[in-house]
């Protein structure tokens, strides 16, 4: 167990790797900031299958009622377009067609009591070329505690 926030990282991750669109063949690498050296990472998991989807919360804030936080979850789809639809590596699967699966897997879905219901916030193109990043954003909370 990492923390609050590394936990919600990993659930969303692990609710995607769980679902037969991810879990190939071929695999689709699902990744969180705690992996370590993200950038290795990234480029490791691109440069096998040219798709992979990358979880991150960047942004914390406080809530309004006491105690509350307010947190965006963001699921970052990387495609190396040429790699991806090569039959003989890639899933075929176009990154927008990945980031759709993201929406309706994560939407509404809470990974434990703790937090609210991910909602959705938008699904936008975030980088066009050389390798195309969609962002899928959702919002969530939950109350701060000491135990």
């Amino acid at each position: 167990m990492g923390n609050l926030f590394t936990d919600l990282q990993q659930a969303v991750a692990d609710r995607l790797a769980a679902d037969a669109y991810f879990s190939g063949p071929p695999t689709l690498a699902t990744l969180t900031e705690n992996v370590g050296d993200v950038v290795n990472a990234v480029d490791k998991a691109l440069n096998e299958t040219g798709l992979l989807a990358f979880v991150l919360t960047p942004r914390v804030q406080a809530g309004r009622e006491w105690r509350r936080a307010d947190v965006d979850v963001i699921v970052s789809v990387f495609e190396q377009v040429s790699l991806n639809r090569d039959p003989a590596v890639g899933s075929g699967k176009p990154a927008i067609d990945v980031a759709a699966r993201v929406w309706a897997l994560v939407d509404r879905w809470s990974p434990n009591d703790l937090w609210t219901p991910l909602l959705i916030q938008h699904v936008h193109l975030v980088e066009p070329a050389p390798t195309l990043i969609y962002e899928v954003a959702f919002a969530t909370s939950t109350i701060i505690a000491t135990v």
